[in-house]
């Protein structure tokens, strides 16, 4: 329903694509609520595409009531439901700006609330996810926006040339960028130490061997680059960036599921590709899901 709201020429394709999502697959079959925090963040997409942002601020504060940190959507929801396109000033007129953009306040004072009875974010196990900001799953969810959009990387590689040749400065930054993770990145987590799981296999030996370190790093910057030169369908989708860094650093614990949103919505709000791009994609997606599974 979310992807024929966008497009529906592309809508049968994009909605198979987020089926065999491989983020998505082995959570259905676990006991976290990951799955239908997704489904609820969904519906609110939907009908804020819809043009029904009560509605919209609903569902959310059902993902909120579900997740706490679904509430860093709701710039989202408000910049698309405003058609706040980047760069340029949202074009006010007072009915039609308050009447698309209250709504949206119900979730964040649904979230303050909780804050307030609950004395924090965290239900339980509070010395294992303290508040603050943990840049852990921001690079591991650029990493793996790589290895899952692939087909999507390649099909952007001279978008992304022609890109760094007009901006070289852009080669600056991503030093800087480099700069920051090897300064910041750690896995100290207790729940990231077991090598049997992958993720902290992985997450290893990017700590401790060379290799796996710069296949990581190359991983990234094209991640980076890639959503750089990435449009969206959606006039307001760019705010995903952005809340997506907050949500991603809430979590001091490094986990595949917690990039699973955001990764989702930017497969949903990103421009359509051709269909023989968009097919490769979808078969990339069943061969990872395998591998996943295997």
């Amino acid at each position: 329903l979310v992807a024929r709201s966008i497009d529906r020429k592309s809508a049968v394709l994009r909605t198979l694509q987020v089926a065999v999502f491989p983020l998505l697959l082995p959570i259905l079959s676990l006991l976290y609520t990951d799955a239908l925090s997704l489904g609820l963040v969904l519906i609110a997409l939907w009908m804020v595409l819809e043009k029904r942002s009560y509605v919209s601020a609903l569902f959310l504060t059902l993902a909120v009531l579900v997740r706490q940190n679904n509430v860093l959507w709701a710039p989202v929801f408000l910049g698309i439901a405003l058609e706040w396109k980047f760069g340029k000033r949202i074009s006010f007129r007072p009915r039609k700006t308050l009447s698309r953009s209250l709504p949206f306040v119900i979730p964040v004072l649904v979230f303050l609330f909780f804050l307030l009875i609950n004395h924090g974010l965290t239900v339980n196990y509070s010395a294992l996810h303290p508040t603050g900001f943990f840049p852990g799953n921001i690079f591991f969810a650029l990493a793996l926006f790589t290895g899952i959009f692939l087909p999507f990387i390649i099909g952007n590689l001279g978008r992304i040339t022609k890109f760094v040749r007009a901006h070289r400065s852009v080669l600056l930054l991503l030093f800087l960028f480099l700069l920051l993770f090897l300064s910041t990145f750690t896995v100290t987590h207790p729940f990231n130490q077991d090598p049997q799981y992958w993720r902290n296999w992985v997450l290893l030996a990017v700590a401790h061997e060379w290799l796996p370190l710069v296949i990581f790093a190359l991983s990234m910057v094209l991640a980076l680059l890639t959503m750089t030169v990435t449009r969206f369908s959606v006039p307001g989708a760019w705010l995903l960036y952005p809340s997506s860094l907050l949500y991603l650093g809430a979590s001091w614990l490094i986990d595949a599921r917690y990039a699973l949103i955001p990764l989702v919505l930017f497969l949903l709000l990103r421009e359509k590709r051709s269909w023989k791009e968009e097919v490769w994609q979808y078969v990339w997606f069943i061969l990872v899901g395998m591998w996943v599974f295997a």
